[in-house]
């Protein structure tokens, strides 16, 4: 008996020592859109209209997410959940891109997309056309 209170106080004890489930869901967003920004990057479409001010402002955002994980406290992040839906809308920009200049999507920007816009049931409160020089700053600790 002894030994099942003590491992499941362990358990416990384990649980509020690392990092939430949600953080380690924005930190795997972030290595998975890293993949797809360098990707993208290296296949090729460098000169390709409107692949690089996407890519640019997938960038941007990516920082952003990184930020926010970096200041992450508690089981939740406001800034990530507040980066996520422009991180998720900037990966929906570049594969609008890739697409119209008819090259190959990534994996990794499909998962990166799909991750990012799961974290809320929200959208980016920039509008879709603006520069990343006039994207929304909210998120940026």
């Amino acid at each position: 008996m002894r030994t099942l209170v003590a491992t499941a106080l362990a358990s416990l004890l384990a649980v509020g020592c690392g990092p939430s489930a949600l953080q380690v869901r924005a930190e795997e967003n972030v290595r998975t859109t890293s993949m797809a920004v360098l990707e993208v990057r290296s296949s090729g479409g460098e000169n390709t209209p409107g692949l690089e001010p996407a890519l640019e402002e997938t960038e941007l955002w990516l920082r952003r997410a990184e930020h926010a994980i970096e200041g992450w406290e508690g089981e939740r992040s406001f800034a990530y959940e507040t980066v996520a839906p422009c991180l998720a809308r900037s990966l929906n920009d570049t594969r609008e891109a890739l697409t119209a200049a008819g090259l190959h999507i990534p994996v990794s920007l499909d998962e990166a997309e799909a991750q990012a816009a799961s974290v809320v049931d929200a959208t980016c409160p920039r509008p879709a056309t603006a520069a990343p020089s006039q994207a929304t700053p909210a998120a940026t600790p």
